[in-house]
């Protein structure tokens, strides 16, 4: 090779190594302005940044302040003559440091980006009763979300391919960075996870979920996978430690995996058991379960039923009565008009015309005699059960709260005795 200024050498070492102004820049942690100033001859790199260039191109740093490489017989391979400089591996070390500190900045980023979804879906839920829109516009964040910290995690790992600073250097540093990678992405599907509710608990597209309904269900799927993606992530950081050679921190990994799983497993037998009580206080959510009613007999509920009473519905469902002046114009055969009540051979022991506003709906059973037992529910105990319903809601809410913050801290002593 002719004999070059520093700057053509380390353009034509670039250009033969298939590597961009920017991307060497990156591997220096300088800007690729300062790159192209080198290139042009305008300045010359800084002197701790020489052996840091000679390594990435595998050259002397005599041959790069020459501009040329020396012959076959004179090439001494820099790993076998000489180690890098303090100041070298001051500068490596500051490389890796960059390039972790700049993957947390963006995967905090990124995490803002979810929460945005988040709240996306909030108003289209909350502001337009629009849940499944709302749903699919916090999955698109989610995942826009996950590939980018996907890329920026890569890019990372490339950054540092050429750092010879030390295999346990280098190790911690690839631990380090897949640990925010799954944090981040354990985070985003945790989220996702939360908005469930919007697709599971919705029947019609053109309803929304309120507010309370969504915290408490949404915690309860949010709960499973964050959980599984723990678990999930404490067996790859293991992983990751064994294969870079830190058994300190494969050891301290696995201890802290199987804490982990006693405390995960411990919290989610809590949880099912809270679950189960609160279905069973419920009765899966029903208002009804939460209130007397009333119990009539068959004369009383058909004569209840065919009075006719209008009230105002603020209970937000819908109920139709059937008013008789509205078919005066009409030809109805009244016998369209009745609803049947059946015994359990399919026997008809009671029919009527539903006059009533009042009523929100009945359940009947049979006693020991035979006789038909109707419970009734009107519009204002309909109400009082939802009343119920939302204070039982919000005591749930607490104790799955409550549960979930002891397990925490029980993890938080345990992991602290380990050390």
């Amino acid at each position: 090779m002719p004999n070059k200024s520093i700057g053509q050498f380390i353009a034509a070492l670039r250009k033969a190594n298939g590597l961009t102004q920017k991307e060497l820049a990156e591997k220096l942690n300088v800007s690729d302005k300062a790159i192209s100033r080198w290139e042009r001859d305008e300045c010359a790199p800084d002197i701790t940044l020489i052996p840091v260039i000679a390594e990435i191109f595998s050259v002397t740093c005599d041959e790069l302040l020459c501009g040329e490489k020396k012959s076959a017989d004179n090439i001494v391979s820099q790993n076998d003559s000489e180690s890098l400089s303090p100041k070298a591996e001051k500068q490596q070390r500051r490389i890796l440091n960059s390039t972790l500190s700049e993957l947390k900045n963006r995967s905090y980023v990124i995490l803002a980006v979810s929460f945005v979804g988040l709240i996306a879906a909030a108003i289209c839920n909350l502001g337009f009763n629009r849940a499944y829109i709302g749903f699919f516009v916090a999955v698109i964040f989610f995942a826009v979300s996950v590939v980018c910290q996907l890329i920026f995690a890569n890019k990372a790992f490339f950054s540092v391919s050429d750092v010879n600073i030390g295999e346990a250097e280098i190790g911690e540093f690839k631990l380090s960075a897949t640990k925010i990678t799954c944090r981040m992405i354990s985070s985003i599907l945790a989220l996702t996870a939360f908005c469930f509710p919007l697709i599971i608990l919705i029947d019609d597209p053109y309803m929304g979920l309120t507010a309370r309904s969504w915290v408490l269900y949404g915690i309860l799927c949010l709960v499973p996978v964050l959980l599984i993606c723990l678990i999930l992530c404490n067996v790859i950081f293991m992983n990751s430690a064994k294969k870079s050679k830190l058994m300190l921190s494969y050891k301290r990994n696995k201890q802290r995996f199987v804490l982990k799983a006693v405390t995960i497993a411990s919290l989610a037998v809590v949880m099912l058991i809270t679950f189960c009580v609160y279905n069973v206080i419920t009765d899966g959510s029903n208002p009804a379960a939460l209130v007397d009613g009333t119990k009539l007999d068959k004369d009383s509920f058909v004569a209840l039923m065919e009075k006719e009473v209008h009230t105002e519905d603020n209970s937000g469902m819908d109920y139709v009565a059937v008013d008789s002046e509205e078919f005066e114009d009409e030809e109805i055969n009244e016998e369209d008009l009745y609803e049947y009540i059946v015994d359990n051979d399919g026997n008809v022991v009671c029919k009527f015309i539903n006059r009533n506003d009042s009523v929100t709906m009945y359940e009947y059973e049979f006693d020991s005699a035979g006789e038909l037992i109707v419970r009734v529910i009107t519009i204002n105990e309909w109400e009082q059960g939802k009343d119920v319903l939302e204070v039982i809601q919000v005591a749930f809410a607490i104790a799955y709260t409550a549960e979930a913050v002891g397990a925490f801290i029980f993890y938080l002593v345990r992991r602290k005795k380990l050390k």
